[in-house]
C-alpha cells in the first residue's frame, strides 16, 4: 500500500515537472525577443495610379516610362513597347519589404552608393527611391527614400543601369492582337466580311486553317533579343518589307534585313532578332494538311 502511494506520488512529482517546463517554454516563447517586423519602403503605395516613371541614371540617358491604353511605353530615349514582365517588377519596387531600416542622416551615404545614388527611381505623386550598390555578403541592395535606407531584394539587377533597348517588349505585336490584314513579300492576305480570308497569290491546295496558324504566329512571334539598329548602318534600299494591319487599324511595319542565320527584323530603328526558325512561320503560308487516303472498299 505504501509502495503504491510513493509510485503516485512519484507520477504526481513528474506530472508537475512536465507541466513546469511547458510553462517555462510558453512564457520563453511569448518573450523572446522578435525579429522585427518586414516595412514595405513605400507603405499604402497604388501601383495602379502611376501613368509615369522616370529612372534618372548617374551619367546616363533617363528613362522615361507612360502608361497608355494599350500598355506601358518607352517614351524616351527611344519610343517602343515596354517589356510587361519588367514593368511588373519596376511597380514592384515600393512594395518591397525589408526588416532592417536605417536612418540616412547617421549613414556615410557615398559607401552605400547612394551619394549619388546608381538610380533613382520617380513613380510621381512624390514617390521616390533611390537605388545604391550590392551588399557584397547578402547580395540585397541598398535603397533610400522617406529619409531611411533599407536592404532589399535586387529584383531588377541590373536593368535600371542598362541600355534602354532592355526594356523594350520582345514581343513583335501587342498582346492579345487581332491581325485583319498581312502584307508579307510573297503573300497577301486580307480579311473579307463578313468572314473569310483572300489570299493572293492563293495556292493550290488551301484552307482556312493556313491562315489561322499563319496569323497565330505572328501574334505569339518573340524575339530572343532587340537591340538599337547602328547609326553607321545604311537600310538596304531592296529590303523586303513587312505590313501587320491590326483590327484597330494601326499599322506595324517591318523590314527583313536577314533570314540567315538568324531572321532579323527592323522596325522604328530597332533590330528585332529571332531564330531562323522563324522566317518558315512568319514569312509563308504553313503547308495544307495532305488529302485523306481514299478508304478501302472490300470486293463483293
Amino acid at each position: 500500500m505504501a509502495a503504491s502511494a510513493g509510485q503516485r506520488r512519484g507520477w504526481l512529482n513528474l506530472g508537475l515537472l512536465v507541466v513546469v517546463g511547458l510553462l517555462v517554454v510558453i512564457v520563453w516563447k511569448a518573450e523572446r525577443p522578435r525579429p522585427p517586423s518586414a516595412h514595405a519602403l513605400i507603405p499604402g503605395f497604388a501601383s495602379a495610379s502611376v501613368e509615369h516613371i522616370v529612372i534618372h541614371r548617374a551619367g546616363r540617358p533617363e528613362l522615361v516610362f507612360a502608361r497608355t491604353a494599350d500598355g506601358w511605353r518607352i517614351a524616351k530615349p527611344l519610343q517602343a513597347r515596354a517589356n510587361d514582365l519588367l514593368m511588373d517588377a519596376l511597380l514592384a519596387v515600393p512594395t518591397a519589404h525589408s526588416r532592417h531600416g536605417y536612418a540616412a542622416k547617421d549613414l556615410e551615404l557615398d559607401q552605400y552608393g547612394l551619394a549619388p545614388p546608381r538610380a533613382r527611381i520617380d513613380y510621381g505623386h512624390g514617390h521616390a527611391i533611390d537605388l545604391g550598390s550590392v551588399n557584397p555578403v547578402n547580395k540585397l541592395r541598398y535603397a533610400l527614400t522617406g529619409g531611411r535606407v533599407y536592404l532589399i531584394q535586387d529584383a531588377l539587377e541590373d536593368l535600371p543601369f542598362a541600355a534602354a533597348t532592355h526594356w523594350v517588349s520582345l514581343s513583335l505585336l501587342p498582346h492579345k492582337a487581332n491581325i485583319r490584314d498581312l502584307a508579307l513579300p510573297d503573300l497577301d492576305i486580307r480579311a473579307r466580311s463578313p468572314s473569310g480570308w483572300q489570299v493572293t497569290p492563293r495556292p493550290r491546295h488551301f484552307e482556312a486553317d493556313q491562315v489561322a496558324q499563319l496569323l497565330r504566329h505572328w501574334t505569339l512571334a518573340t524575339a530572343y533579343s532587340v537591340t538599337a539598329a547602328k547609326q553607321d548602318a545604311s537600310t538596304p534600299a531592296d529590303m523586303k518589307q513587312i505590313a501587320v494591319t491590326l483590327d484597330s487599324g494601326k499599322v506595324y511595319r517591318f523590314g527583313i534585313l536577314s533570314t540567315h542565320p538568324d531572321l532579323i527584323l527592323r522596325r522604328n530603328g530597332l533590330d528585332y532578332r529571332l531564330p531562323a526558325s522563324a522566317a518558315r512561320d512568319l514569312l509563308s503560308l504553313p503547308p495544307a494538311a495532305p488529302p485523306a487516303a481514299p478508304s478501302a472498299t472490300t470486293p463483293g
